[in-house]
C-alpha cells in the first residue's frame, strides 16, 4: 500500500478477517490550488463518488460511513478489500484507522 496510508491502518487491515469490518478516515486530496482541503460541496461528492465506485466492486457490502464535509474527510467502517479500494483512490491524501491500539476507546472495548 502506498505510504500514504498509515502503518496501523494497514496492520489492522492485515489482522481482520476478510468480512470484519475496520474503521478507516481518509483526507481527501484538495481539488484547488492553495486550498488544503476541497470544498464543502467537493468533500461531499468526491467521497460519495469514492464510495460509489467501491460498492459497485463489492456488491454485498454498503458501509457504515460519515462524511465531515466542512474538513475534507470521510470515516467509513468496511471490510479491508472494500478499504483498499478506497486507499489505491488517487483522490485520497492520507488514509489512517479510526482507532489505534491503546487508545482510551480501544481499551473499554477489551473489557466488554
Amino acid at each position: 500500500m502506498p505510504n500514504r496510508v498509515d502503518p496501523e491502518l494497514t496492520r489492522q487491515m492485515n489482522e481482520a478477517g476478510e468480512k470484519e469490518p475496520v474503521g478507516a478516515v481518509f483526507r481527501l486530496c484538495p481539488t484547488s490550488p492553495g486550498s488544503p482541503v476541497p470544498s464543502p460541496e467537493e468533500t461531499e461528492r468526491i467521497a460519495h463518488d469514492l464510495l460509489a465506485r467501491a460498492t459497485r466492486r463489492f456488491k454485498d457490502h454498503a458501509p457504515d460511513f460519515n462524511v465531515f464535509k466542512n474538513l475534507g474527510y470521510f470515516v467509513v467502517s468496511a471490510p479491508p478489500a472494500y478499504l483498499k479500494a478506497l486507499v489505491d483512490a488517487p483522490e485520497v491524501a492520507h488514509a489512517f484507522p479510526n482507532r489505534r491500539e491503546g487508545s482510551a476507546t480501544a481499551a473499554l472495548e477489551k473489557k466488554e
